[in-house]
């Protein structure tokens, strides 16, 4: 392992940087200029398609937008993170809710998309310094009933101050031996959250190679329209899915538990796919489940042994097509289902 002080750097780095992801959030939906702004640096860009150039102008642009509407709510997932030192690269996902303010007929809306963010150390926080979006799917539905215009008090308060990440200066750290312990769980944690997080990853771009790559010898697969082996599930699921016009799986709520070489982990997924249920007639399907999963370190490497899904609840309607004066017709980045989707360029600089 690295020592003492890389390690516990590489768990508190990681976690401020996601604090600071929720920072973000937590600033879109309380429309609060300064929680927006302070997740970015003082030059940093972004590039959202419907605007592109520098974050502070974005912040000030997107909280006058939001405070228009009725209240929103935008979900991070799938965080991965890499950290480089003083600098770090992430990808993670974003589930917006929002309602747009038609007293006559409220439309509300889930949008999906991917943020692909280049963070900088500021001090001892994180910051973004260049923030790239892109636009997944978006899904349509009419509501009943009056949508609130105004947000709770207690929700426009401004988050607490985050944490600060740890110095890297190597100095003496002295562990109990339940702290050590502690750490190298948090460690491992981390590499199974990663598993967890490509895999999801692998099955949303169509790629068989990575989709492999995360699985030891002879682990087993059932996720009720299948069982098997790895080996036989990779390809199966990336055929069974290549005429999907759009899938994405989000995954939350990650509970792990170490047990010395192996790992046990409960997760929940939100899967999205539009697909064609019959001749000319295109669906979206939300399905909603979780993933019971087993892990184990062979040749110092953890990797998944075994996955079975429980379906949860299941819901479709028919696939709405995009209009060219919706919002989400300027996200002109857009996510595919193959290596020409941004994010792989993203983790190659």
């Amino acid at each position: 392992m690295a020592s003492t002080a890389q390690a516990i750097a590489s768990v508190l780095d990681r976690q401020a940087i996601a604090a600071n992801l929720a920072c973000h959030a937590f600033g879109l939906d309380r429309r609060d200029l300064a929680l927006i702004r302070r997740a970015y640096t003082e030059e940093a860009t972004v590039a959202y398609g419907l605007f592109e150039g520098k974050a502070f102008d974005f912040a000030e642009m997107i909280a006058g937008f939001m405070a228009t509407m009725p209240p929103t709510l935008h979900r991070t997932s799938n965080m991965l993170i890499r950290v480089d030192g003083d600098t770090a690269v992430s990808e993670s996902c974003v589930i917006t809710c929002m309602t747009l303010p038609d007293a006559d007929n409220p439309q509300t809306s889930l949008v999906q998309g991917r943020y692909l963010d280049r963070h900088r150390r500021v001090g001892n926080g994180w910051r973004i310094e260049h923030r790239t979006y892109v636009f997944d799917w978006h899904l349509n539905a009419d509501i009943d009933g009056s949508v609130p215009d105004v947000l709770p008090a207690h929700a426009a308060q401004s988050a607490p101050v985050l944490p600060l990440a740890f110095a890297h200066e190597e100095t003496n750290v002295s562990l109990s031996d339940d702290l050590r312990a502690g750490l190298e769980a948090a460690l491992v944690r981390n590499a199974i959250h990663d598993l967890i997080m490509l895999q999801a990853r692998a099955i949303d771009r169509g790629d068989e190679s990575l989709l492999a790559t995360l699985w030891h010898t002879g682990a087993k697969v059932d996720l009720g329209f299948f069982a098997g082996s790895a080996e036989e599930f990779c390809p199966f699921i990336i055929s069974a899915t290549a005429g999907m016009q759009r899938m994405t799986h989000t995954v939350a709520n990650e509970h792990i538990e170490v047990r010395r070489d192996e790992a046990v982990a409960e997760s929940y997924v939100v899967a999205f796919t539009t697909f064609e249920a019959s001749e000319g007639e295109a669906v979206d399907e939300i399905t909603a489940g979780r993933y019971l999963d087993r892990f184990a370190l062979r040749d110092g490497t953890w990797k998944f042994t075994e996955r079975r899904f429980v379906t949860d609840f299941s819901t479709r309607q028919s696939a709405q097509p995009e209009s060219p004066e919706a919002m989400t017709a300027q996200l002109t980045l857009r996510g595919k289902r193959s290596a020409d989707d941004p994010v792989y360029a993203f983790w190659a600089q």
